[in-house]
């Protein structure tokens, strides 16, 4: 079986991949709390509309805060997704994998440009470490059709460090295809 199919229920047990799930679960979070804000400031604006005594100043002043509630949860959100991608930095390669692999199986599974990306990233990441089996099982899984051109495709590779395996292994199932 391959070790990156979605259905595969092996996780490892490592920090990486605890702090993917945690990752996810900050994103659920501040969606939760966009809506919820949304919700209570949309209630307040439609709540002014069946006053007899509300004015374009009271109006304004609610959009304003509509607005900025927003504004300030998505910065905040993407506060957090920035910061630990900075705290990554400092990870052994294992560790940045086992994150990817949360990542790819919990927030990515839906997006096939996205797993096809961190697929590559991974394959990437195991070609570092010498599991040269786990890279072609990764590069396996890419679905290549969703490239829209091969000059991305080749440019991720260029920029992926020993090129020469992943062109060879990418190559070989572009062929097959």
């Amino acid at each position: 079986m391959n070790y990156y199919e979605l259905s595969n229920t092996v996780t490892p047990d490592t920090i990486g991949y605890k702090n993917g799930l945690w990752q996810k679960r900050y994103v659920q979070i501040y969606r939760v709390l966009i809506v919820v804000w949304s919700v209570l400031t949309l209630s307040l604006l439609f709540g002014m509309f069946h006053r007899d005594d509300y004015s374009s100043g009271m109006i304004k002043s609610c959009l304003l805060l509509f607005f900025a509630g927003i504004i300030f949860l998505v910065l905040m959100l993407i506060a957090v997704v920035n910061i630990s991608a900075k705290r990554t930095e400092n990870w052994s390669l294992q560790d940045r994998h086992d994150y990817n692999l949360a990542m790819y199986r919990t927030r990515y599974k839906n997006n096939r440009q996205l797993k096809s990306v961190v697929l590559i990233v991974m394959a990437k990441q195991q070609l570092l470490m010498s599991n040269y089996d786990l890279a072609a099982q990764a590069l396996a899984m890419v679905e290549i059709i969703i490239f829209a051109m091969l000059q991305f495709c080749s440019y991720v590779i260029s920029r992926a460090g020993r090129s020469g395996w992943i062109s060879a292994m990418l190559c070989r199932r572009i062929k097959s295809r």
